[in-house]
């Protein structure tokens, strides 16, 4: 059985891309786990459960498969997964169309809030209640599991969030479902705890105008980017013709250097989009197109 003692000893002659991918993904985890002397497994409950159980799952494999380290392996059989949970994966059934105004009046609403950066306790849970009646594999279990703990181990996620008690909770239906699923399972989240986490999951949106401009500062320095760069150009003027942009935004004249940038390469030659640094700096019309002229639409 392998252990914190002699996991990287036993574990050094396998060929990791041959092995299922949730295994191999679970080295990464494990890795993550032992460093400075296995602090993280030794002061994290959850995380020494986990990694106890991926310790398990590899042990059993090797066991039944010792020539692994270098045959790829195939699937295997999908078994019931933690109940609450996770539920063995089907077939979908063919899709029933459902009256327009039964499915109007199931919409649910959420009251959410425009921020620059959705908290990452949000992003989590948003993550994982998008899971809900998804079939998964063992591998995308894990992999949200190890950045959840991440997360957590880098204080990204602190102990006074104001959703500490739903992250515990869904980490421990995550590391419950990873503990007894099969290669894939159907993800089934109970209705009361779902509906928890879909008002958390709606409570924040992402600014536009900050999604823009993140779009538009990974433009910068790349060489042959017109398309890209005249996509953005439409997307932020369709935006503001839309009215989904105004000049109340708390980076509208941040937006409108940007938007004068790109209709200036894409209207020059120059090989290369290179941002002016004094354009985040809040200044406006720099280079002589106002985003916010009558011709697109006055707001």
């Amino acid at each position: 059985m392998l252990n914190t003692n002699n996991y990287f000893q036993k574990s050094q002659s396998i060929d990791w891309e041959l092995l299922p991918e949730a295994l191999s993904k679970g080295n990464k985890l494990v890795e993550g786990a032992s460093q400075n002397n296995w602090a993280a497994y030794n002061s994290n409950e959850n995380i020494k459960r986990v990694v106890d159980a991926y310790f398990q799952k590899l042990s059993d494999y090797l066991d039944k498969n010792p020539s692994a380290p270098t045959q790829k392996s195939m699937p295997a059989k999908v078994v019931k997964a933690e109940p609450k949970t996770a539920s063995p994966a089907k077939p979908a059934p063919a899709p029933k169309k459902a009256p327009e105004k039964k499915a109007a009046a199931e919409k649910e609403e959420y009251d959410s809030e425009d921020v620059e950066h959705i908290d990452t306790d949000v992003q989590f849970i948003k993550r994982y209640a998008t899971m809900h009646g998804k079939v998964k594999s063992q591998a995308q279990i894990l992999t949200l599991i190890h950045s959840l703990q991440k997360a957590i181990l880098e204080r990204r996620i602190k102990k006074d969030s104001p959703y500490a008690k739903e992250i515990e909770l869904m980490q421990n239906q995550l590391i419950g479902c990873y503990e007894k699923m099969g290669d894939m399972a159907e993800i089934k989240i109970d209705s009361k705890n779902l509906k928890r986490y879909l008002q958390i999951a709606h409570s924040q949106e992402g600014m536009l105008s900050v999604a823009l401009l993140k779009a538009y500062v990974a433009l910068n320095g790349k060489r042959d980017v017109k398309d890209k760069a005249e996509r953005l150009f439409n997307r932020i003027k369709k935006a503001v013709e839309q009215g989904k942009i105004t000049k109340s935004d708390k980076y509208a004249n941040k937006l409108n250097e940007a938007f004068g940038t790109l209709k200036n390469y894409i209207d020059g030659n120059p090989a290369m989009l290179t941002i002016n640094k004094t354009q985040l700096n809040g200044l406006m019309g720099i280079l002589g197109e106002d985003l916010f002229q009558k011709k697109f639409k006055r707001i």
